[in-house]
């Protein structure tokens, strides 16, 4: 557990550590969380849900190589359907390539789970690539002693959201949510163990199919 002192107010709901970053970085939102996972090149908030999912795919592509320095069998998954196997062999290997993944000792079997944002940053932080703390107050990644308030956010005009353009309440999925200025907020972080992140509501697309599909070429 951190604490800010009094010259530094607690306005960032996140606070984050990036295997292999000497930085802490600082976040008020998920959405802004992704942005930094994406070194700030891609617009997350912005974005088309099959454009999300790829920019998490792109992020698990490099926690993928880095992890497989330490000889981890890593698999990008979208819930239950395998993407990309590090142990597996595919088409745009060298013969040299798949010989050395033919041929590898794995030390560990990791899986990095895309198909949500809630899902993805649980498997970065359970293989310890990804560290969070979360402003005791925000309950956006932690499950909240009760219902999270829009009327605590910025986005939040007269019962209407303005991020998703459609009415409150707040909902478990939102990753938008983000006080309003001068909302009194906590000075206590907590840190997020994989454990402790909620379980996104989940609908079926047909992105996961068609990227399954692109992957496979």
């Amino acid at each position: 557990m951190l604490y800010r002192t009094a010259s530094e107010p607690a306005e960032w709901a996140y606070l984050v550590h990036i295997a292999g970053h000497g930085s802490v970085y600082e976040s008020r939102s998920l959405t802004g969380l992704f942005h930094l996972l994406s070194n700030n090149e891609f617009p997350y908030a912005d974005a088309s849900e099959e454009q999300q999912a790829a920019v998490r795919v792109c992020v698990a592509s490099d926690v993928l190589a880095q992890l497989l320095e330490d000889s981890a069998r890593t698999r990008i998954m979208a819930g239950d359907r395998v993407l990309i196997d590090a142990g597996e062999v595919y088409p745009w290997h060298s013969e040299e390539e798949a010989q050395a993944i033919r041929e590898m000792a794995w030390s560990a079997t990791v899986d990095l789970d895309i198909l949500t944002e809630r899902r993805f940053l649980k498997s970065l932080i359970a293989c310890a690539w990804l560290i969070v703390f979360e402003r005791g107050d925000v309950f956006t990644l932690r499950k909240a002693p009760k219902a999270a308030r829009c009327a605590r956010c910025r986005y939040f005009y007269g019962a209407q959201c303005e991020a998703k353009e459609t009415p409150a309440p707040y909902v478990s999925a939102c990753i938008d949510y983000a006080e309003a200025p001068n909302v009194p907020v906590s000075d206590r972080y907590v840190r997020v163990e994989a454990g402790m992140v909620v379980a996104d509501e989940w609908e079926e697309a047909g992105w996961v199919e068609a990227m399954v599909e692109k992957i496979n070429i």
